[in-house]
């Protein structure tokens, strides 16, 4: 059984390539996009989508020198976000609540460049394993600086996040955790993948992204 601890999807990272240019279908198709971001000093950027519960990001490498030192390598995001053959290209982001003093599983604490250095976040330890989705958990506080703009097709929360990774992918302790934590749906299949479904896909629309991963989005 899982470890029950207080907590909740924060936001869900895709890889798409520089500038992000995969998400303008979003655009297109109604979604109203958020405050894009730049991590000083961790060589990475991304472009944000904002909902009532949770928020997608779409982030690219922007520079690999300061992705590969010696704060930031652990996490493997540069190996993630730069295009390593078989490294997960998804990350998931979950949110402790005051009442969790400590993470459900085995992390180690990162200190990013661009947080105040009394600040961290906790990196699962399967960081290590880049051809798992990266799992870290943020504190109370750690907020993205964003209003929650009205979206144009009407969409506002996500319901359902479900990954599709390789059958080939041998779980660690930790993506056993996330798959029976009740946050997202973990399937296996030929290639990896992410679905995101918004109000119980009430709308039944339907829009497919080739980003690094596919991406295909239910509202």
């Amino acid at each position: 059984m899982p470890t029950r601890v207080p907590l909740s999807l924060d936001h869900v990272f895709l890889a798409v390539s520089r500038g992000g240019p995969e998400v303008e279908p979003l655009r297109a198709a109604g979604f109203t996009e958020g405050a894009p971001n730049v991590h000083r000093g961790q060589g990475t950027a991304c472009r944000r989508f904002f909902f009532d519960n949770a928020y997608l990001e779409f982030a690219w490498l922007e520079n690999r020198a300061e992705a590969g030192s010696p704060t930031v390598s652990p996490t493997g995001l540069g190996e993630r976000l730069g295009g390593l053959r078989g490294a997960s290209r998804i990350g998931v982001c979950v949110r402790l609540s005051p009442d969790a003093s400590h993470p459900p599983v085995a992390t180690w604490e990162y200190r990013p460049p661009y947080l105040p250095p009394e600040l961290s976040i906790r990196v699962a330890g399967s960081s290590v394993r880049h051809e798992e989705p990266l799992l870290f958990f943020l504190a109370p506080g750690l907020d993205p600086d964003a209003s929650l703009p009205g979206h144009r097709n009407g969409a506002r929360t996500i319901s359902r996040v479900g990954l599709v990774l390789p059958s080939a992918i041998r779980p660690s302790a930790e993506l056993k955790w996330l798959a029976e934590s009740g946050l997202v749906d973990v399937e296996s299949g030929d290639t990896e993948s992410l679905q995101v479904e918004m109000d119980g896909g009430v709308q039944g629309r339907h829009l497919s992204l080739a980003a690094g991963s596919p991406l295909e989005m239910v509202w």
